[in-house]
């Protein structure tokens, strides 16, 4: 380009080289932009990317795919049959992104979903005397079973079958109908009323042994409170009975089907004093519960077990298995023999067991 008295030419070549230079920088300026678009519709796909709680879950092609998998969880939880109640800790908030798509073949929704989906489930327990006996996924099916018991036990311990609600985070094990009917003849043999067929008399005999029926006052009090031994029938009644030189039966025989093996339980807590063998009453175990205020010291005595589970100076919780019936000794046949005896003022007192189990 040369200036000559105000006039500018522009040389051919230098016109040339300039348009060459403009159109290859425009083409090459579309050829990038066109392979940035390419490159961003075939990599990168629009997404949306979901967080509860401030957390991510994942990519989700909508809000309505992020329902879709929640409530397929949802379905699977309902269907273990239990109460449940699920749901998210907070709302779901969404934002449409863009992101390369092997990120989202390589995500698991379902499995990213759960670890943020809570559940609560709900049973109902039956308890009898502080203790859970039965599990329930309805309170329907835990009120016919509570009403069952109630109506089968003694009446001391009617007050004490409740139905308690019990929720967790857990899936929990319920009761199944065959092992709900074996628990039920369990609790119902254990607390079943005693039918008592003797007369409400009381008599001593010579020496420091005494025989009684029932305690009165305070001391009844002291003794009563325990578990039933074990289950099955009383065969024979505590009272007078010519076959035993003494000229008294000093407890009370309970028998079940002539199993040895059906469980003896400690009547109450205490420790064990004497475990082994005892003359006519055969393996035989005797407990101490301890004292009442006025020293007087109650004993409970289990004979004829088949085994022993435990040892002199062991000390027993309330209901735990102490051995298992037998017919050891003096006896005609598989049974728990069952005492309650009393020691004070240097007499040893036996009482009624019907009046206590």
């Amino acid at each position: 380009m040369i200036e000559k008295e105000g006039v500018i030419i522009v040389k051919k070549g230098s016109a040339l080289r300039t348009l060459r230079f403009i159109f290859i920088t425009v083409v090459l300026f579309v050829l990038s932009f066109s392979a940035a678009v390419v490159t961003v519709l075939n990599v990168y796909v629009p997404q949306y990317i979901a967080k509860v709680d401030g957390e991510q879950v994942g990519y989700f092609t909508s809000p309505a795919e992020f329902d879709e998998v929640y409530e397929k969880i949802v379905d699977e939880k309902e269907a273990d049959g239990l109460e449940v109640k699920v749901y998210l800790p907070a709302e779901p908030e969404f934002e449409l992104t863009y992101v390369v798509d092997s990120v989202t073949e390589e995500q698991n929704l379902y499995t990213n979903m759960r670890a943020f989906v809570k559940t609560e489930y709900t049973t109902y327990n039956v308890n009898v005397k502080g203790k859970t006996e039965l599990t329930f996924a309805t309170k329907k099916e835990a009120e016919d079973y509570a009403k069952k018991i109630k109506n089968a036990v003694k009446s001391t311990v009617k007050s004490t079958v409740k139905v308690e609600k019990s929720t967790s985070e857990e899936l929990v094990s319920t009761t199944t109908k065959a092992s709900a009917k074996k628990i039920y003849d369990n609790v119902v043999s254990r607390y079943k009323p005693v039918v008592r067929t003797y007369s409400p008399t009381y008599w001593v005999s010579s020496g420091k042994t005494k025989y009684g029926n029932k305690a009165s006052g305070a001391l009844h009090s002291f003794i009563a409170g325990g578990v039933r031994p074990t289950s099955g029938v009383v065969t024979q009644n505590y009272g007078r009975s010519s076959y035993y030189a003494s000229g008294m039966h000093t407890g009370i025989d309970i028998a079940s089907k002539g199993s040895k093996y059906v469980p003896i339980y400690a009547y109450k807590a205490g420790t064990v004093v004497n475990a082994g063998w005892n003359g006519d009453y055969g393996k035989c175990v005797i407990i101490s519960h301890g004292k009442d205020a006025n020293g007087n010291e109650l004993q409970t005595l289990y004979a004829h077990l088949s085994s022993i589970n435990v040892a002199k100076g062991q000390t027993v919780s309330m209901g735990q298995q102490i051995g298992n019936m037998g017919t050891t000794g003096r006896s005609t046949g598989v049974h728990l023999h069952f005492e309650i005896r009393v020691l004070g003022g240097g007499n040893k007192t036996f009482y009624n067991p019907a009046y206590y189990i």
